[in-house]
């Protein structure tokens, strides 16, 4: 699947027997390669996700805090109530535009609290874009209307 991360293209692979859990190439690499492994449990898939993706579009970050927020939007994600759905095999499928939208918003909310830092406009457009491809992986959420806001305190 091709994926945009702040206007640059990485191709995501599902690679079986992967010695790592997840490995995204630099931003200046020719053909950017995403890779995750195939057959992790939904949560850490989605942890893994979000981290090479962070990682796609925040380069200079260090590991430790690109693990630390990783592990967040997972926690704060799942609690919200986002879970992953098989998309259908049958026939062109397309992600809800409501679902891209909502969890790119429930992502900027997550990541302006977390890394305030870092220019708003930069993880707007990370967080947008993260969450079009967690929309296409088939993320989604059941009641999109009456979801907690992802700020609100873990249970």
């Amino acid at each position: 699947m091709r994926i945009r991360i702040r206007r640059k293209y990485w191709t995501l692979r599902y690679v079986a027997n992967f010695g790592a859990d997840g490995e995204c190439d630099e931003p200046q690499a020719r053909s950017k390669l995403i890779r995750v492994r195939a057959g992790l449990p939904p949560k850490r898939e989605l942890e893994v996700l979000v981290h090479e993706m962070l990682h796609a579009g925040l380069w200079d970050v260090s590991e430790d805090t690109i693990d630390r927020i990783a592990a967040d939007v997972t926690e704060r994600l799942a609690a919200i109530g986002w879970k992953k759905v098989k998309p259908p095999t049958q026939g062109r499928w397309r992600p809800k535009r409501a679902d891209q939208i909502a969890i790119g918003d429930d992502l900027r909310y997550i990541l302006r609290s977390r890394m305030w830092a870092i220019d708003g406009g930069v993880l707007d457009e990370l967080a947008s874009d993260i969450g079009v491809v967690l929309a296409r992986l088939g993320w989604t959420i059941d009641d999109l209307e009456n979801r907690p806001l992802p700020g609100a305190p873990l249970v």
